[in-house]
C-alpha cells in the first residue's frame, strides 16, 4: 500500500500469465479503504476489473498515477 494525494492505493504482484480477482484482493480494498487496486503481471495488456480494481502489464507500472 503506498499513500497519494491523501488516498491510499495498493498494488499486488502476480506472475501468472491471466490473474484473476480473489476475495482477498476484495477484502484488502475494503479494510484498507483503498481508491485503486493494481494487479500487476507480467503480460502485454491492461484492463480493469472491477470500479477500483485493475489488471496493469509490468511494462506499464509507470503508468500508476
Amino acid at each position: 500500500m503506498f499513500l497519494k494525494g491523501g488516498k491510499k492505493y495498493g498494488i499486488e504482484f502476480k506472475f501468472n500469465e491471466a490473474p484473476k480477482l480473489t476475495k482477498s484482493m476484495r477484502v484488502a480494498c475494503e479494510d484498507l479503504k483503498l481508491e485503486h487496486l493494481w494487479i500487476v503481471y507480467p503480460g502485454e495488456h491492461t484492463y480493469p476489473v472491477e470500479k477500483n480494481i485493475s489488471v496493469l502489464s509490468l511494462g506499464h507500472i509507470t503508468d500508476i498515477s
